[in-house]
């Protein structure tokens, strides 16, 4: 454990890496992350529009998308009990791999749990990459959102959620497309996943409060049986 006070009171976890990485891209290639930086400024120069600062208190409905592994899934629940209670008046819609259904409707945070089944998580993974970003963008622009969140940071969800005309897009930039999101946040290597997630919130403006870091299931009569 870290020093000093996390946010609940307790002291924070530990980063899930110690060494920060020399830029905030994720890749170990040198080459790649060069291209992403490139790119980014291209892009942003270009097309990218920053987005004004988000009223959480008139947001209506809202897309978490959470497609990676289920101990991602796990790690973000903190963050969306956060998002509950900073916009209560919000229909919140997560969007989880198929792994992730069942923890995410047992949490009991979000009005819906969606489920997409995105070909870059499958282990190993597969291809149609390109259809599949498409049926993510059907899937959000279906959804009439007007704020969308990814925990993740990939350039494929950015651009779905562009795609989608979606005017308030939030996310980690570990893979490029910062300008395709009007509320880039970085990512802090020197936290764990559970307060990464909580810092997103952050700084887009949303202030989480005193949450637990740490997920809390609502089990059933039927889940205790089962057990």
């Amino acid at each position: 454990l870290s020093g000093g006070k996390g946010i609940d009171g307790m002291k924070p976890l530990s980063a899930s890496f110690a060494v920060k990485p020399p830029d905030p891209y994720a890749f170990k290639s040198t080459f790649k992350r060069a291209l992403a930086r490139g790119a980014d400024a291209m892009g942003s120069f270009l097309f990218q529009s920053p987005g004004e600062t988000v009223d959480w208190s008139r947001v209506k409905n809202i897309a978490v998308l959470r497609l990676d592994h289920l101990g991602d899934v796990l790690l973000s629940f903190p963050a969306l009990k956060a998002l509950r209670l900073g916009a209560p008046q919000a229909r919140i819609d997560l969007i989880v791999g198929p792994w992730g259904k069942e923890a995410a409707e047992l949490v009991g945070l979000a009005d819906r749990v969606l489920v997409f089944d995105a070909p870059w998580f499958s282990r190993p993974p597969r291809g149609g990459f390109g259809a599949a970003t498409r049926g993510l963008t059907d899937l959000l622009r279906a959804g009439g959102y007007d704020a969308s969140i990814d925990f993740r940071g990939d350039l494929r969800h950015a651009w779905a959620s562009r795609q989608a005309g979606i005017p308030a897009r939030i996310g980690q930039i570990l893979t490029g497309g910062k300008f395709l999101l009007t509320h880039p946040v970085l990512y802090d290597p020197n936290l764990h996943e559970v307060e990464q997630n909580l810092n997103l919130l952050r700084q887009a403006g949303l202030d989480p409060g005193t949450v637990p870091n740490w997920p809390v299931f609502k089990l059933s009569e039927e889940d205790a049986q089962e057990a």
